[in-house]
């Protein structure tokens, strides 16, 4: 703290407060609140340079970096201690200079296009196993060994369901046939565990989903998974249901059991896994058990039966995707 104002020289400290400043951060201008001091009789304001988790400048560069999704020093940081690696091995991977990874590290911001690195290094490991490939001679044969063998288990794991439906199937987009919603298998999961854990078949499941989307657009104005819809004999289904249901099989959240009913056998679906309820909004419980309560009586015919009376299904062609503006017109919930 001064002890005196060097703007007019009054000989007395000076008392602590929070003070405006404009500060430029690459072209860009940021008001920061910071701590400072002001002299009680010229009034003049100085910021409080000794501290750091007050140091205005710092402020600015935080607010730059989540303005544009720039890593902070400490994930830049911990990106090099996830691997094992040094400054000088992560430096010498990816090209840089020998002291370009420390001043990012010490709070210096990246460039853009080092922070587009940095990121796609901190979310997607085969990026360093790239480099890696790319600059073997940078690291030891046995540190190069453990690496590759973490970044292969690390691969593994992040080949996510929701990476091979977007390969395989392609992205949603927000539009009238999702609910305005990107789809969220997470939700989808919980949804048909909610609707199997007294075990259901396949038609009603793909029902119960119906409604539940349907349902919670003509009261919320977005569906709850993002699913789209299309029109089969049956009634409004899950476009690609099939895969969610064998993945769910897959991964050991479902069991199936065979039921006959004379000739015909059906596929009849058991939660393995508990549903996690607290990924839904409080409007989406509400939904959903609104729906679940209103279809518990219904077998399969007759839940389809009624599919057949909404407008959803009886102005849209055979096979082709119903628009979620159908919904609020939904008859039976």
């Amino acid at each position: 703290m001064f002890d005196f104002c060097p703007n007019c020289g009054l000989e007395d400290k000076l008392q602590r407060t929070q003070i405006q400043e404009e500060i430029k951060v690459r072209g860009e201008v940021f008001n920061v609140q910071a701590a400072g001091f002001v002299c009680h009789k010229c009034e003049t304001s100085y910021s409080d340079l000794d501290s750091k988790s007050d140091d205005p400048y710092a402020i600015a560069h935080e607010m730059y970096r989540s303005k544009h999704s720039f890593l902070d020093p400490e994930e830049i940081k911990q990106i090099r201690l996830n691997y094992e690696l040094t400054q000088r091995e992560l430096s010498g991977l990816l090209g840089w200079g020998d002291v370009t990874l420390s001043r990012y590290e010490k709070g210096q911001l990246p460039t853009e296009g080092h922070n587009k690195t940095l990121r796609s290094l901190a979310n997607e490991p085969h990026v360093l196993m790239e480099y890696i490939h790319q600059g073997p001679h940078v690291l030891s044969d046995e540190k190069r060994e453990r690496i590759v063998h973490r970044l292969k288990i690390k691969i593994e794991e992040t080949y996510s369901i929701d990476r091979v439906y977007e390969e395989r199937f392609g992205s949603y987009e927000r539009d009238e046939y999702s609910g305005y919603n990107l789809l969220n298998l997470d939700k989808v999961y919980n949804l048909i565990l909610l609707a199997c854990e007294n075990g259901e078949f396949t038609t009603k499941i793909n029902k119960l989903l119906f409604y539940f989307d349907f349902k919670n657009f003509k009261d919320n104005i977005s569906s709850i998974t993002g699913l789209r819809y299309v029109r089969l004999p049956r009634g409004p289904v899950p476009d690609k249901y099939d895969f969610y249901l064998a993945n769910m099989l897959d991964k050991g959240a479902l069991v199936v059991e065979e039921v006959c009913f004379g000739e015909y056998v059906g596929q009849k679906y058991y939660s393995k896994d508990d549903p996690d309820i607290t990924i839904f909004t409080e409007a989406e419980k509400q939904v959903i058990k609104t729906v679940l309560e209103k279809t518990r009586t219904y077998n399969c015919s007759e839940i389809s039966n009624i599919s057949h009376e909404e407008k959803a299904w009886i102005e849209t062609k055979e096979t082709a995707r119903i628009s979620y503006d159908f919904a609020k017109e939904l008859l039976f919930v």
